[in-house]
C-alpha cells in the first residue's frame, strides 16, 4: 500500500512542468514565432514559475534612440495574452544580456499601445513579478490590470503612462495600475524601498493607481504602495499629471486592513485632482512619510487642484502621519458628502503648509467635528520655550511652528506632543526647536481624542520672547499666564 501511495505522489509531482526561461529576442509580433513577447507569454502560461527575459540586439529595427539613450519598443497589434500562471517578466535582463545600460533614464523595454486600441498593457490573473518595463499609449485601457488570482504580485522599476525616458506623457486611457474587485487580488506590492524599485506612474488619463473594490472581500486588504513617483517625471521635479488622483482607494465595504494597507515613502505630486483619495468603509489605512504637493527637492511647488489627502464615506480608524503636504487647496480634507462620515482619523506629525484654504478641513460630522485646542500662551527664552493651553480632558496635543506666511490653519514644523490633564496642558519645547520658534512668528496645535479623531489646527498664536528663563517646577505654581 505504501509503495502504491509513493508512486501516486511521485506521479502527481512529476506531472507539473518545470519552470522555464523564455527569452524575447525581438520586437516583432507573433504568438507562434520563438522570441516574440506574445509567444513568450503564451509559453510561460504553460510552465508556472517561469521567467520572461529580454535579449534584443541593438540592430533591432524598432529600437528607439536619442543622443545618449536607446530602448526597444514592442507594439502589440492586439491585446497580449492574459498572464494566467505565476510568471516573472523582467525587463532588467535586457541590460544584463547586452552588458551595457542603453537607457540611463529608465527601462530598456517599452510596451506601447496602438492608437485607438481598446486593450490594456498587461493583464495579470496570477502571481506575477513585473520588473523594469515602460507601459504606455493604451488609449482605451489601463497600463496594468490586476485581476482575480493576482495575489502576491510585485510591480517595480516600471514607467507607466510616460515615455521610457521618463519625461513625456504617453497616457494610458484609464488608470496606470488597476486593482480589481476580488478577494484574490490581495497582498500586492507596488514599488519598494530601493531606488531601483521605484515606479514612475504619471500621465495616465484617470488615476495613477486605482484600488477599486465594490465588495466581496472576506480577508483583510493588504497592499503596500512604497517608494514611487506618482504624477511627476523621473526626476520628481516636473509635473506629468494623472488626470484624476495619484492614488484612488475606493474600498466600498467593511474591510479591516489590520495595518496591511500602506501608502508610504512616495512622492505624490502634480496630479490634476488630488494626491490620495480614501473612500468606502475601509479601516486602518496607514498613509506615512509621503511627500504630497512638493517636488523631490522639497521646494518645487507641484500641488493639486483639490486635496493633498481626501477622506470620504465611512473610512475610519486610519492614520495619516509624518507626511509633507503642501501647495494644494486643502492639505487634508475629511468630506461629509456621504453618510456616515469619516471618523477616528488620526493625523500626526505632518508638515502641512502653503495650502490655499486650510491645512486640515474637518467638515461637519467628520471626526465628530472635534474642536481645536486653545493656545493660551507661547513664550520663548534663550534655550527653552513653553506652550500652554486648554483642550478636551485627556487629549493628545501636538504643537507646530506655523507657516510664517499664513495666519491660521497650518502647521509646518512639528515641535512635540503632550497629554492634557483635566483639559489643561503645557509643552516644554525641545531645545533644538527653540531657534526655529524665535525665527518664526507663530505656533499652532491640534488635539486628538480616540473616540473622535484629530481636530483642525488651532488659531495661530504669536510667540513672545521672555526676559528670563523660568524653570518647569516654578511654572507649575506660577499664577502668570500670558494670553495673546
Amino acid at each position: 500500500m505504501k509503495k502504491i501511495l509513493f508512486i501516486l505522489l511521485f506521479s502527481v509531482n512529476f506531472a507539473f512542468p518545470a519552470p522555464q526561461v523564455f527569452i524575447t529576442t525581438g520586437t516583432h509580433e507573433s504568438a507562434t514565432k520563438t522570441g516574440a513577447l506574445r509567444y513568450c507569454i503564451t509559453q510561460a502560461n504553460l510552465y508556472p514559475g517561469s521567467t520572461i527575459a529580454f535579449n534584443i540586439p541593438l540592430t533591432d529595427i524598432r529600437k528607439q534612440r536619442g543622443g545618449n539613450w536607446a530602448y526597444f519598443r514592442i507594439s502589440p497589434a492586439s491585446a497580449l495574452p492574459d498572464i494566467t500562471a505565476w510568471t516573472c517578466i523582467d525587463g532588467s535582463t535586457e541590460r544584463f544580456y547586452l552588458g551595457i545600460d542603453t537607457n540611463p533614464y529608465g527601462p530598456e523595454i517599452e510596451i506601447r499601445g496602438p492608437a485607438g486600441s481598446a486593450t490594456y498593457g498587461l493583464s495579470i490573473s496570477s502571481k506575477c513579478n513585473i520588473i523594469e518595463l515602460a507601459i504606455n499609449g493604451f488609449s482605451s485601457g489601463d497600463g496594468i490590470d490586476l485581476n482575480a488570482n493576482s495575489a502576491y504580485t510585485n510591480i517595480k522599476g516600471c514607467y507607466i503612462g510616460i515615455s521610457a525616458t521618463g519625461t513625456v506623457a504617453i497616457p494610458n486611457g484609464y488608470d496606470g495600475i488597476w486593482l480589481t474587485n476580488n478577494d484574490s487580488c490581495n497582498n500586492i506590492t507596488i514599488g519598494g524601498t530601493a531606488i531601483a524599485d521605484r515606479n514612475v506612474i504619471s500621465g495616465n488619463d484617470d488615476n495613477g493607481i486605482n484600488e477599486f473594490y465594490a465588495g466581496g472581500l472576506t480577508n483583510p486588504f493588504i497592499c503596500d504602495i512604497v517608494g514611487n513617483y506618482v504624477g511627476t517625471d523621473y526626476t520628481g521635479l516636473c509635473a506629468i499629471p494623472n488626470g484624476n488622483a495619484g492614488i484612488d482607494s475606493g474600498i466600498a465595504f467593511s474591510a479591516d486592513s489590520s495595518g496591511g494597507h500602506i501608502v508610504r515613502n512616495n512622492l505624490i505630486s502634480g496630479n490634476y485632482n488630488a494626491g490620495i483619495y480614501l473612500a468606502g468603509s475601509e479601516t486602518n489605512v496607514l498613509v506615512k512619510n509621503n511627500i504630497i504637493g512638493v517636488g523631490d527637492d522639497g521646494i518645487t511647488k507641484l500641488g493639486h487642484i483639490n486635496d493633498g489627502v481626501a477622506v470620504f464615506q465611512t473610512v475610519s480608524g486610519s492614520t495619516i502621519t509624518s507626511n509633507v503636504i503642501a501647495n494644494n487647496n486643502y492639505g487634508i480634507h475629511l468630506d461629509n458628502a456621504d453618510t456616515p462620515n469619516p471618523v477616528r482619523i488620526f493625523m500626526s506629525s505632518n508638515s502641512i503648509y502653503n495650502n490655499t484654504t486650510l491645512g486640515i478641513n474637518n467638515e461637519t460630522g467628520t471626526n465628530e467635528r472635534i474642536t481645536p485646542p486653545l493656545i493660551r500662551g507661547a513664550t520663548t527664552y534663550s534655550t527653552t520655550a513653553f506652550i500652554e493651553g486648554t483642550s478636551s480632558a485627556t487629549a493628545r496635543i501636538e504643537v507646530f511652528i506655523a507657516s510664517a506666511t499664513q495666519t491660521a490653519g497650518q502647521g509646518k514644523i512639528y515641535v512635540g506632543s503632550t497629554t492634557a490633564s483635566i483639559g489643561i496642558w503645557t509643552l516644554s519645547v525641545p531645545s533644538e526647536y527653540v531657534g526655529y520658534m524665535i525665527a518664526n512668528s507663530s505656533v499652532t496645535a491640534t488635539q486628538f481624542v480616540s473616540r473622535s479623531g484629530t481636530s483642525q489646527f488651532a488659531t495661530n498664536v504669536r510667540i513672545r520672547q521672555g526676559a528670563v528663563p523660568v524653570s518647569e517646577e516654578r511654572r507649575k505654581y506660577s499664577p502668570r499666564i500670558i494670553i495673546y
